[in-house]
């Protein structure tokens, strides 16, 4: 199985590697920060014996394992290693975490695409590859490589990237033969990730606002070079993979990224398509007071009229004829944006 499949150390080696590559043995704290640590709040995630199951409850930990790992303490210790060395960014043991024998690569492909790490997850990627092509050599003589991605997940860590921005993670993938048009395990696109990605990945510090301000726009770059790569390499602009209703446009314009609303746009998004409860891009750019996105989005033909009508929201404005985007942005004290969409509505 993929959890088994990178290695056949011993158990027993754990603490000498764990020990080599600089994670703190389980039960106790990571170092405090200083200038030679980066591990500051780190914390080993769980003892020995604890069960996956328990791991899966917070939410730092992915959860992508199966019900068999969650009554597995061996899975369990390799899995609190692994996100102690993420979490202080102990990138050189991630390697020697992969050589046990319940490493698994779905997990460990995630995490690393998660935090940007190209090399790490080329490395996965390729060591996956290898050992598919060993199980399959027989049936695959003369013929070229495929690889089944889905066994490690790479969907998913396809989305994790694409939404932090992560383009070299998010190229990698791609290279490695991802459709541009992948859908992770909860329906979520690779290019709706994208669209939307960058704002939750980007934290105020104790720098201030601008420091945030930057690298809010640093990662907003990334997520729009995510954009354009997935949409080169052949994605549907309207995510139609997704069984979910939240298409790209509608994250864009959410996420008040004026590119990304003009790339959809120009490989084909609809305009004005909807969700299911009525809203359409607009009237996202609206509700969430992103001027610039909902003039470009005028600009492309978006009718300004068109109400949702089966939101689940209590508004006072509520009446039969819905929520339209002026309503939205007024209610929620857009006021130069609700003009911009009142004149729109008229015209």
């Amino acid at each position: 199985s993929g959890g088994e499949s990178f290695g056949h150390e011993h158990e027993g080696d754990m603490a000498a590697v764990m020990s080599a590559s600089g994670i703190v043995p389980r039960a106790t704290a990571c170092p405090a920060a200083s200038p030679s640590s980066r591990g500051a709040g780190c914390r080993v995630a769980a003892p020995r014996r604890v069960a996956a199951g328990a791991l899966s409850r917070n939410p730092d930990i992915d959860y992508r394992f199966s019900h068999a790992q969650h009554h597995d303490a061996k899975f369990a210790a390799w899995l609190s290693d692994l996100h102690c060395a993420v979490r202080s960014e102990t990138w050189d043991a991630v390697p020697a975490l992969m050589r046990f024998p319940r490493a698994d690569a779905r997990v460990a492909l995630h995490l690393t695409a998660a935090s940007g790490q190209t090399r790490l997850v080329q490395s996965i990627l390729r060591r996956f590859a290898r050992e598919d092509s060993e199980e399959t050599a027989c049936e695959k003589e003369n013929e070229n490589e495929t690889r089944d991605l889905a066994r490690v997940d790479a969907a998913g860590a396809a989305v994790a990237a694409a939404a932090r921005g992560h383009h070299s993670v998010l190229a990698a993938l791609l290279d490695a033969g991802l459709d541009a048009d992948a859908v992770d395990e909860r329906g979520v696109h690779v290019l709706t990730a994208a669209a939307g990605g960058g704002r939750e990945d980007a934290e105020r510090d104790e720098a201030g606002e601008t420091a945030f301000e930057s690298r809010e726009t640093t990662t907003r770059r990334s997520c729009r070079a995510c954009v354009a790569a997935l949409l080169a390499a052949g994605a549907d602009a309207d995510a139609g993979t997704s069984r979910l209703g939240w298409k790209p446009l509608m994250a864009a314009a959410k996420a008040g990224d004026v590119a990304i609303v003009d790339m959809l746009i120009d490989a084909g998004a609809r305009v004005d398509q909807t969700y299911h409860n009525g809203k359409t891009p607009l009237y996202c750019a609206a509700e969430w007071g992103r001027l610039d996105a909902a003039r470009a989005l005028l600009r492309r033909g978006a009718d300004a009229t068109v109400a949702a009508d089966r939101l689940h929201t209590d508004h006072a404005a509520t009446s039969r004829r819905g929520i339209t985007p002026y309503d939205v942005a007024r209610a929620n004290g857009h006021g130069a944006l609700a003009e911009v969409l009142r004149r729109a509505a008229e015209e």
